[in-house]
């Protein structure tokens, strides 16, 4: 700066004014000189550069499977045929959820069949909490939230997603199939326990006639599954927490024709258990406005699906009144049995 500074240069010498204030390229290289410029030009980016660096790394990584990895580096690079690249196509809506325009960042985040695809899967998660302007962010962010000593696993989980995802959007449009939700997730948890860096059961015929669990038992505990008796009605159930207020969110999965629906409400709670406790509340009151008789409710909260599945009320007092509705509610029922899809 110094050798710069005895040569009387200053910004208004280095920038045309008449050009919209944009550098002038003929003095600032000379000046610099070329590789300065470009190192410059890296810090700027840094951050950016070294995103794509780390998906790079995680996607190529030797204990992903090759399929995945061709498959993740296309999406990343948005190289997918979506509507919104084929000019030739006058229908740009998403064949999944017929309300958005199609692009690679609405298919695998935006859709809400993706929502629910996600929020129900293996690794459940509110999918709209991760930021991401476009397909490649959004992926980085969305592995970056798992802790690293499980990468490649979420890895190849979020491409078996990925894969499904795009072959029933394909079934959409030239088959004009409607989204089989259930099926779908089927074929998700095939893919995922054939091509696992785990791979110990590559035998996954048990899964066919089981939503989210089979007759083996080590195999359900070493795949994250959770055995579940025979109804039609699942609902999960969840609730997303900042400062007092709270988002609750249910899902509920019929198994026998593959519909989904869900339900959403905002209230203020004290605590993050009331809050689950608040959520499997409204999927209760939701599931006897709708006259379904036989249950399954699906919560991350492991303390209080193990209390409510005996019949009993959460170790937390300040939310006591809250248990004891949802333990009347449950007599309700036919059938109602609770799980933790984090068991």
């Amino acid at each position: 700066m110094d050798r710069l500074k005895s040569k009387r240069y200053t910004v208004k010498s280095l920038v045309d004014i008449s050009l919209g204030y944009e550098w002038n390229r003929e003095l600032v290289i000379p000046i610099f000189r070329e590789e300065l410029v470009k190192k410059a030009y890296c810090v700027d980016q840094g951050m950016t550069f070294e995103s794509k660096k780390e998906v790079w790394k995680w996607i190529w990584k030797s204990s992903i499977h090759p399929r995945i990895s061709i498959l993740l580096w296309r999406i990343l690079n948005e190289a997918l045929p979506t509507k919104d690249r084929l000019k030739f196509v006058v229908d740009k809506e998403c064949p999944l959820c017929n309300e958005s325009c199609e692009n690679g960042l609405h298919l695998f985040k935006e859709c809400n069949f993706a929502k629910a695809l996600w929020f129900s899967g293996l690794f459940p998660i509110i999918i709209e909490g991760i930021p991401g302007e476009n397909i490649s962010d959004f992926f980085f962010n969305l592995i970056s939230s798992f802790p690293s000593n499980n990468k490649a696993e979420v890895v190849t989980y979020c491409g078996c997603v990925f894969d499904q995802m795009l072959r029933q959007r394909n079934d959409c449009l030239l088959k004009c199939s409607s989204g089989n939700f259930d099926q779908v997730r089927i074929r998700i948890l095939k893919a995922f326990s054939e091509l696992s860096v785990n791979r110990k059961h590559s035998s996954v015929s048990w899964l066919e006639n089981s939503w989210i669990g089979g007759d083996e038992e080590n195999a359900c505990q070493d795949l994250g599954l959770v055995r579940v008796k025979e109804v039609d009605c699942i609902i999960f159930t969840d609730a997303s927490c900042k400062q007092e207020k709270v988002g609750l969110a249910a899902v509920m999965i019929n198994r026998s024709n593959g519909n989904w629906v869900y339900k959403t409400q905002l209230i203020i709670t004290r605590s993050a258990m009331e809050a689950e406790l608040q959520a499997i509340l409204m999927a209760l009151k939701w599931a006897i406005a709708n006259d379904w008789k036989e249950i399954h409710v699906q919560s991350d909260s492991l303390v209080i699906t193990q209390a409510l599945a005996k019949g009993k009320c959460p170790p937390d007092w300040k939310s006591f009144n809250i248990s004891l509705i949802i333990l009347g509610l449950i007599k309700l029922f036919k059938t109602c049995s609770f799980f933790s899809y984090k068991a």
